[in-house]
């Protein structure tokens, strides 16, 4: 990735503030140029015209990066770029600007800890070829995919080598997760501290091929448990000693460890109590308007502790030809009846999305509309769309004994057209 005086100021502020050795990483050394579409969650982000961190799309409106980034950055100083792997002709990809800077509250430049943002775009990216939200894994998951030894891959526009310009085409390395033990013990020769509760290490022992300066803010991904073709986002490129050096791994924010913290604000699903059924539902049962088949679709909790303090209804391939015709309800065991969705959607159609509707939760409001923001791009014009960062307070649901008998309402409340639901989960804290 190109290096600018900028970005080089602010990787000088952070080295004195006091990582002895550590520099926020910018481009990828001794890595390979990527294939047209691979890779279609890499963002570029521009800081007047130069090109100076990465990110990835979590959706096509919301893209995760690391708060060194966008560290003293207003959302006017910063356009994102997606869908070409080569940066020296943008009239091939999308470009779009930022509403929102959602910077971690407890980000640390000195120790370069809480090192992730949330870029939310001032407009959804278009679905198009090379324009694809990556896919976060469960901490249970990331876990297990992460051990030392695992394969991974690190994509980035940044430097070549230290001393480097940047690459106008996307490059990317195969490396290795480091083991926590070794990463800490590394990096303590440094004088560095590795937070391994919240950081992954990733690099090659002998050093060559790795992240470096301009890579920032970039995905480190790993391949899923069915198939290297689905990948998973495990980290976010932070900082490193160096480009490619030997037994001085880069050092990425863990995405796993702050899975509540992108719930909160707005990108992935809330953890807790997961209770799903697979069985498809067609939105309407028959022709274009009505109630779905099945009406309702059922989940059961059998068994659940403490006290109910938020309520999370994922759905899973949601298609739909106009999705402001839908209308989604929860009813819980008691009868009582939730309003997840009604005319929430624009009229573009949606195509085998996930939707994520909270209720209750730290982020709780009064907004228009009852749907988390990250979860699926709906459609619909700007204030609906700024309308989806609202969440439904927990309410009606407050004291309801969730063992039981869960019920999905969905109905299409207009003619023409059709769709359906593949699946839904109901996630409980």
């Amino acid at each position: 990735m190109r290096r600018t005086l900028l970005a080089l100021a602010a990787s000088l502020a952070l080295l004195v503030a006091g990582v002895p050795g550590a520099d926020p990483a910018a481009a990828i050394t001794g890595g390979d140029e990527a294939d047209d579409g691979e890779w279609p969650w890499q963002v570029a982000m521009f800081v007047g015209d130069e090109q100076w961190c990465g990110g990835s799309l979590l959706t096509y409106e919301i893209v995760l990066t690391a708060a060194h980034c966008t560290d003293g950055l207003g959302v006017s100083d910063i356009e994102v770029f997606a869908g070409s792997v080569d940066l020296s002709d943008r009239d091939t990809g999308q470009q779009r600007g930022v509403e929102a800077i959602r910077q971690h509250e407890d980000y640390d430049a000195a120790e370069i800890r809480n090192d992730i943002a949330i870029l939310v775009l001032d407009e959804p990216f278009d679905e198009a070829d090379g324009v694809e939200p990556v896919s976060l894994p469960d901490p249970d998951t990331a876990a297990r995919l992460t051990a030392g030894g695992d394969p991974a891959y690190v994509t980035g526009f940044g430097a070549t080598s230290e001393g480097d310009g940047g690459s106008d085409v996307l490059l990317e390395a195969s490396i290795d997760i480091v083991d926590d033990g070794r990463c800490r013990s590394e990096y303590a020769q440094d004088g560095s501290n590795v937070f391994t509760d919240t950081q992954v290490c990733a690099g090659r022992e002998r050093g060559h091929v790795d992240a470096c300066f301009g890579d920032s803010g970039g995905p480190l991904v790993v391949p899923g448990d069915s198939s290297e073709s689905e990948w998973l986002l495990v980290g976010i490129v932070s900082w490193g000693a160096g480009c490619g050096r030997a037994f001085r791994p880069t050092v990425y924010t863990q995405v796993a460890a702050f899975t509540e913290w992108l719930a909160d604000n707005g990108a992935g699903t809330p953890d807790g109590s997961r209770f799903s059924t697979d069985d498809p539902i067609r939105v309407p049962a028959v022709g274009s308007r009505g109630k779905a088949g099945p009406y309702p679709s059922t989940v059961e909790v059998d068994d659940f502790d403490g006290e109910l303090q938020e309520v999370a209804v994922e759905l899973q391939g949601v298609t739909h030809g106009r999705p402001r015709d839908l209308d989604v309800w929860l009813v819980a065991p008691d009868g009582t009846v939730v309003t997840l969705v009604s005319d929430a959607g624009g009229t573009t159609s949606l195509e085998d999305r996930t939707l994520v509707v909270v209720v209750g939760g730290p982020d709780a409001s009064d907004g228009p509309l009852p749907i988390q923001i990250g979860a699926t791009d709906l459609g619909g014009d700007d204030a609906q769309r700024k309308g989806r960062r609202a969440v439904a307070d927990l309410g009606a649901l407050e004291g309801v004994d969730p063992v039981g008998d869960w019920r999905l309402l969905v109905a299409d409340d207009e003619e023409r057209f059709s769709g359906s639901i593949d699946g839904w989960s109901l996630i409980l804290n």
